[in-house]
């Protein structure tokens, strides 16, 4: 797992994480109410957005498997 460096210009947010593992890229953030519906809409249903559990990342497309470094109940992006 490697850290991600967020560009100077970027306002740094402490509640979104960024991490690498496999070269697959997350960005995850707490499941705050109406975020993850209104990422889905603007997303047209992307399959790269779930949400976490405490073994799985929840997406349209079905469940896969969550990284150790996702705590349950966040919203996640993979890339």
């Amino acid at each position: 797992t490697h850290n991600v460096t967020a560009p100077s210009w970027l306002p740094a947010n402490v509640d979104i994480k960024m991490f690498i593992e496999n070269k697959r890229g997350y960005v995850f953030m707490p499941a705050y109410p109406g975020v993850y519906n209104n990422i889905l809409k603007r997303t047209e249903g992307s399959v790269l957005v779930g949400v976490s559990d405490s073994s799985s990342l929840v997406t349209e497309a079905g469940r896969i498997n969550k990284p150790s470094f996702i705590p349950s109940g966040y919203i996640v992006y993979m890339r």
